[in-house]
């Protein structure tokens, strides 16, 4: 699906990035979180180079979800980012 999606934005050269969600991490054993979320992140980087870093998300952990509100603020004008992360 990723390269599908980087040979969209090559072939009609927009503007735009890729950015990955990793969800449900909380369904990963905790010893192994991060081991799959390499692999992952390097599945990702070998199929398409248009992608951002991936957001690993789990809402019955509470984490990663603050980030992906910020990147979508960002990529819809409603925020911008500076030197110190993301400022609205």
């Amino acid at each position: 699906m990723l390269e599908y999606l980087s040979e969209i934005i090559i072939s009609q050269r927009e503007r735009f990035s890729l950015q990955p969600i990793i969800t449900k991490v909380d369904d990963i054993h905790p010893a192994e979180v991060e081991r799959h979320i390499d692999s992952i992140r390097n599945s990702i980087t070998k199929a398409t180079s248009f992608c951002m870093p991936p957001i690993a998300t789990s809402a019955t952990m509470d984490f990663g979800i603050d980030m992906l509100r910020k990147n979508v603020e960002v990529a819809c004008g409603l925020a911008t980012v500076g030197k110190e992360g993301h400022k609205g």
